[in-house]
């Protein structure tokens, strides 16, 4: 039993230590998950005899922070933080994170002790999440509106004078509803950093929608 005990504090040890240097561009997760959960299993499977053990308790509690970690660290991974959030982290926790260093490491990371804002950071990186999805709906709303045009028909044998009809009842349409979904992002609280952005925006449609 001593020998199983052993063996896996060895493994866990090392393999933690392990992931503290892997650089933060080279993050692969869903391994480190896959391996930290095969230890956590066979920790569980060993024999109650042992859990008084100094070295089970290590153990255990090595691999408890780490499944602790995990839903953090992935959220800190994920494509939608910026670096406006990673300022907000480090006045939060008071570490220095040079994420655009090639040298930036997981290390790094577990350095500031994120457990001890773990309410605070969830809200960094849900807010990310949330002005993610504001930048996406003000991109669809840029790319559709920069390629339409206003369409014209002959008139009287007066040239190209008014608009088309179809043409026109689509666009006005399609300004309806961009301007639906640009009421409703001016609506959120994640809106800061876009504000000028989705104003410009409404500003512009609403002008179109007047002029047509």
């Amino acid at each position: 039993y001593l020998q199983r005990l052993y063996t896996l504090y060895i493994d866990v040890i090392k393999n933690v230590s392990s992931y503290e240097e892997i650089l933060w561009v080279e993050l692969d997760f869903p391994s480190i998950t896959v391996e930290v959960d095969k230890f956590s299993s066979l920790c569980k499977k060993l024999p109650k005899q042992l859990h008084p053990w100094p070295a089970y308790k290590k153990l255990k509690q090595t691999i408890d922070d780490f499944l602790e970690l995990q839903p953090l660290i992935e959220r800190l991974n994920d494509k939608s933080m910026r670096k406006r959030h990673w300022d907000a982290l480090q006045q939060l926790t008071g570490k220095d994170f040079k994420k655009e260093d090639d040298e930036f490491k997981l290390k790094h990371i577990l350095e500031a002790r994120l457990l001890d804002f773990r309410v605070d950071v969830e809200e960094i990186c849900a807010s990310a999440k949330k002005e993610a999805d504001i930048e996406a709906k003000l991109k669809v709303v840029a790319n559709d509106w920069v390629k339409r045009e206003l369409t014209f028909a002959e008139h009287n044998n007066r040239g190209f004078i008014i608009l088309k009809g179809q043409e026109t009842v689509e666009l006005t349409e399609a300004l309806e509803e961009s301007q639906m979904l640009l009421g409703g992002i001016m609506g959120s609280r994640y809106l800061e950093p876009f504000r000028d952005v989705a104003s410009g925006w409404m500003t512009k449609l609403s002008s179109v929608t007047e002029t047509l």
